[in-house]
Parts: structure tokens; sequence; C-alpha cells
């Protein structure tokens, strides 16, 4: 019996001290799950306010204020921390910032590493503040639409600060924005209009703004490499010659003279009051720009092609400050009278073909973009069929080398424009890398 009494008590303590362990264990973990919590929570609060530092510092940059944020108290509500930014610059075509936020609240810290790029003009496939053209009737102008038709093809990121006009079953293969609210379809829509958009269709979109007219050329005309002047009412020819040289027509003084000229040490053009007609085959990066207007009279190629050589560094600019049309006779001695067009174009005015409502042309392919002012004509086609009557069909393909996503790995041609705010002209910024630690 004093046997068994004493196990009854030696047992009876080992159970006590066991429900005592447990009650310590279950304290602690919930303890320490407590303390986990409460970090957990401190680090969320560090990082909104280092988030807060991030979207102060890009409002500034976009004032033009490139300085760091020194150490700045920041409050909302009970939270109670503080944020810091550096600014790095970074390398590139265009102006690029690191902006660094150390966000702290208590003991908790995160820091946010965002990396932001001035915005090429070069960002879309295809880009338009208008999608109506002006005809002049009597003593006043009309606007008339034009039309993506049946046949049409656009491969890239496409937007318009106006509404689409849509006529059959266009397609689309890249994102597609439009500050209207609604689609301009020339039978009414579906089925009857039936577009593909393959991507996306983003209707009610913020407006893109483009830079003045003084912003687009001014750049260019102030650091060109070279600068063509020619006698008053003359034209200038550039023609583009694989092996890296460039042929300048131009008439001086009475004189015609023709000077050849490399791309690599030319690699800006800068031509005042006069038309620029161009064609060729280009080795090389190249930038021209014109006060007047620039004619393509023929096929533009790549000596390298991108298509097929991602690795290929060729690429060219035309930037005009009026018009950049196709001549009527660029394709005549192609087969089919299709043209090909290797450049970013960027017209003030418009993006057109001459004649364009006469005779019965092939496809036009441009791979790299447009972007223009107000959208001018390719062609006409038939309200009742939807068969093109005239000009070209079109196969606007993207130079995804160009794509901003692709910093710091981005082409850009020499000297070429940056999107600027209309009120301040100002560049403004795009979003490139966002990292969290």
């Amino acid at each position: 019996m004093k046997k068994q009494k004493g196990f009854a008590v030696v047992f009876t303590l080992a159970m006590i001290g066991l429900v005592l362990l447990a009650g310590y264990v279950f304290f602690a973990v919930s303890s320490n799950g407590l303390r986990t919590s409460a970090t957990g929570s401190d680090m969320m609060r560090a990082h909104y306010i280092a988030e807060a530092g991030v979207a102060k510092k890009f409002l500034e940059l976009k004032s033009g204020n490139i300085s760091p944020i020194g150490l700045t108290n920041f409050q909302l509500g009970t939270v109670n921390g503080t944020f810091q930014v550096a600014v790095n610059p970074q390398g590139g075509t265009f102006t690029a910032y690191k902006l660094v936020s150390t966000g702290k609240y208590k003991k908790a810290q995160r820091v946010i590493s965002f990396t932001v790029s001035q915005q090429p003009i070069s960002s879309y496939a295809y880009f338009s503040d208008n999608e109506d053209m002006l005809i002049w009737e009597g003593h006043h102008s009309v606007d008339y639409p034009v039309w993506f038709i049946s046949g049409d093809i656009l491969r890239g990121p496409l937007h318009t600060n106006d509404q689409l006009n849509i006529s059959g079953d266009p397609v689309f293969e890249g994102p597609v924005t439009s500050t209207s609210s609604t689609i301009n379809y020339y039978n009414g829509g579906p089925p009857a209009d039936n577009p593909d958009f393959q991507s996306s269709l983003t209707l009610s979109a913020p407006a893109v703004q483009l830079p003045s007219q003084a912003d687009m050329i001014t750049y260019v005309r102030d650091h060109a490499a070279l600068t063509v002047t020619a006698d008053s009412g003359t034209d200038v020819t550039i023609t583009l010659l694989s092996g890296g040289n460039m042929t300048v027509k131009h008439k001086v003084s009475g004189t015609w003279r023709t000077d050849t000229k490399s791309v690599a040490t030319n690699s800006s053009v800068y031509v005042s009051d006069h038309d620029v007609y161009i064609s060729g085959v280009l080795s090389g990066r190249l930038t021209v720009a014109t006060t007047s207007n620039i004619v393509i009279t023929g096929n533009i190629l790549y000596n390298s092609d991108p298509a097929t050589n991602p690795s290929s560094t060729d690429l060219l600019g035309l930037v005009s400050q009026n018009y950049v049309y196709i001549d009527s006779a660029a394709s005549n001695n192609n087969p089919n009278h299709d043209l090909t067009v290797d450049a970013y174009i960027v017209a003030l005015n418009s993006f057109t073909v001459e004649s364009y409502d006469t005779g019965l042309k092939g496809t036009l392919t441009i791979y790299g973009g447009i972007t223009q002012d107000m959208r001018g004509p390719i062609g006409t086609f038939n309200g009742s069929t939807g068969d093109r009557i005239s000009g070209y069909s079109k196969d606007y393909n993207y130079d995804t080398r160009l794509d901003p996503a692709k910093w710091p790995n981005t082409l850009y041609p020499p000297l070429f424009p940056v999107v600027k705010d209309n009120v301040t002209h100002l560049p403004l910024y795009i979003k490139i890398v966002w990292n969290e630690s």
C-alpha cells in the first residue's frame, strides 16, 4: 500500500508538471505568435511608408525636381514613421532614375527600388491624336473619319486620343486603347463589323499628350550632327546605302551637289524649310528631321533585318513638323505594288499617301511605328462591299526593340523626342522596374 501511495504521489506530481509544462509551451508559442504578428504588421506599415516616399518623389520628378528626399516624418492616422528617398541617375539613351525609398516604422524597415525613364514617343505601333482628317470644302474645313478596314493588320500597341473608326474585320494583335467610350462602326457594329482584338481593348482610357511642335523638332535642330542648308525652293534627297553611308543631294548657290556622308558620324540630320525625299538601305542608326515634309520615294530597309536578327542595331527615325507621305510612284517597281518602310515615323501633321484615292496598290508594311497628330488616309474602300478601291492595305508592325519595358536594352533613333507635358513642357516619365526588400 505504501508503495502504491508513493507511486500515486509521483504520478500525480508528474502529471501536474506536464500540465504546467504544456501551459508554459502554449503561453510561449502564443506570445511568440503575437510578436510575429506584430512584427508582420510593422513591416507592412514600413512598406506603405516606403511606397509613400516613392510616390512623392515620382511626382516631384514630373515637376522637374531631381533632388533626393532627406529623412522625412510620415504620419497617417495612428501610423508614425519616416522615409527617405535616394535618386540615382541610370544609363541609357533617355534620362532615367532609380528611386530608392527606405520606409521605417518602429523597428521595422522596408526598401523599395523604383526605376523610371523619360517616356519615348516611340512607345506605340500606332498613335494618333485625331482619327479624322480635315478637308477644305468651300471656305471651311470638314472632318472625315479615316477607317481601319478588312485586311488591315496592326501588330503592337495602339492608342488614340479619339474614337476608333472601324469597317469590317481588321486585326489588332496588340493592346488597343482609346479615350472614347465607343467605337464608330461603319455598318453599325457586329456582325457586319467584327474587328479582331486579339490582346485587349480599353475604351475611356486616359489621354496621352503629344509634345508641342517646338519640343518635337527643336532638340534635333539644336544637337544635329549634320545640318543641311539648301537654296530656297529646292528639295533635299537622301539615299541610304547599305555599306553604312548615305548621299545627300541638294542645291547650293545655284549648283546641285551630291555629298556622301557616313551614317556613323552623321547619325542625326536636320533640314530646315525643305522637303526631304528618302529611300534606300540603312546600316546604322539615323534620325532625319525637318520643319517641312518627308517624302518616302521607295522601300526603306534595314541592312540587318531585326525581324530575323534580334541583335540588329539598324534603326531609323523620321520626324516631320508637317507631313510624312508616301510618293504616289514609290511602289511602282515592286511586285504587286507593295512597299516596305523600316522606320519609326513621327508626323506632327499626318502620315499619308500621295494620291491615296487614285490607283490600287498592294500592301504597305511598316516595321517600326507611326505617331501622328491627325490621321492621314492610306487608301479608299467601297462602303457597300468593303473592298479596297485605291491605295494600300496596312500591315503595321511594332519594332519591339523600341519597347520601353526592355530598358536598359531599349533602342531609340538618335536624338529622338520624348513625350512632354503640354503645359509645363517637361518630360513625362514611365515606370520601368519595381523591386522590394
